[in-house]
């Protein structure tokens, strides 16, 4: 299941924040649970991965699979686009990186190498590279013009879980169940920094946009950010009850939940129970909209309102269980708040509120 979710801020008392939330689509097309999805650069589309040994191109506006990459023999892994859209690379059980023209559906290349099943794969910001990691415990670095391998990582010492460019190219960061986040050079392979402070495995680790800051998450159910100089921890990021699964500062976990952090503060600001089985999600380029990918076989999207409150009671979109708002109130007053935080799930057509809980943590409220 994939969902999308537009939000909004809406101020309606003093002291109160209500954010709503709006499922504008479902996109349904995969036979088995999607493992990952991503906005591509323009914010117009979505790809997916699944175990159906698929990816599939969708288009935001009218949610129909614009192509249906099959060349894989394996569960994909993981899709991602190229740094200006027009380039998918997907990595495979079949132990292939696969890479495919967005526009036409090509299968421009296959890159062969890994003795497992191929993990996660990024192309390099200026298209030139790709990275990888795979089952086999190594790191590859690939030329897209010629397919071959032009750097080797190898990682006999610990499992890695995810790589990713630094956002100049020059340096790729690496997660680990050792517990540890790993900065090599992406031409020599040297590693230049360690980064430690995770008491579990680090499930991802990634860039900030600008890159000043990298965002970790781990199972010991926190998220960190970094600094890439110094390697220090800057902020730490409490308040899931299950594993961590994120992209920047919105999080998913096996918990069933999504959140909101604020950099500076370290505070959760929302909490979403959307649906059970999250695997990822992803943030627009434009930061409206969210996608979520979970163990069920479709696509959803929502997207914040800029309404009056009583058009979400006459909405055409909320027509099944499905499809409900979901909104938090936080109060402003300073001070520190420690317990049950709730989240209010409101279903149209039944026209009942059900308070849900998000778990317990302590927030400081500013």
């Amino acid at each position: 299941m994939l969902r999308i979710l537009l939000l909004k801020e809406l101020v309606i008392f003093k002291n109160y924040i209500v954010t709503f939330f709006k499922l504008l689509k479902i996109f349904e097309g995969h036979s088995e649970r999607v493992n990952t999805v991503k906005f591509s650069p323009d914010g117009t589309k979505i790809i997916s991965s699944s175990n159906d040994n698929t990816a599939i191109l969708w288009d935001l506006t009218s949610g129909k699979a614009i192509h249906t990459f099959k060349a894989h023999s394996g569960w994909v892994n993981d899709a991602q686009f190229s740094a200006d859209g027009n380039m998918i690379v997907t990595t495979s059980h079949d132990k292939t990186i696969q890479l495919w023209n967005a526009n036409s559906g090509q299968n421009l290349k296959i890159f062969e190498g890994h003795l497992d099943r191929a993990k996660r794969a990024q192309c390099s910001p200026d298209g030139n590279t790709i990275v990888s990691i795979a089952w086999d415990q190594t790191i590859r670095i690939w030329n897209i013009q010629s397919g071959e391998e032009m750097l080797k990582i190898d990682l006999s010492s610990a499992w890695v879980n995810d790589v990713q460019f630094s956002p100049d190219g020059q340096y790729i960061v690496a997660s680990f169940n050792d517990k540890i986040i790993r900065i090599y050079d992406a031409k020599s392979g040297e590693s230049t920094l360690t980064l430690k402070g995770h008491n579990s495995s680090v499930m991802k680790a990634g860039y900030s946009p600008n890159g000043v800051y990298i965002i970790s998450c781990s199972k010991d159910k926190t998220i960190r950010l970094w600094d890439p100089k110094s390697g220090k921890a800057i902020q730490i990021f409490e308040g899931h009850s299950g594993t961590i699964n994120m992209q920047t500062l919105v999080s998913s976990s096996w918990d069933n939940t999504i959140r909101f952090w604020n950099v500076e503060s370290g505070q959760e600001t929302q909490t979403l129970e959307e649906h059970s089985g999250i695997t990822g999600v992803d943030m627009s380029p434009y930061s409206d909209m969210i996608v979520s990918a979970s163990y069920a076989k479709y696509t959803a999207i929502l997207k914040a309102l800029n309404q009056e409150l009583h058009f979400f009671w006459k909405s055409k979109y909320y027509k099944s269980l499905l499809l409900s708002m979901f909104l938090k109130i936080k109060s402003f007053k300073k001070g520190f708040y420690s317990g049950d935080m709730s989240l209010k799930g409101i279903s149209m057509d039944m026209l009942q509120m059900k308070a849900v809980t998000a778990g317990q943590h302590k927030t400081k409220l500013t």
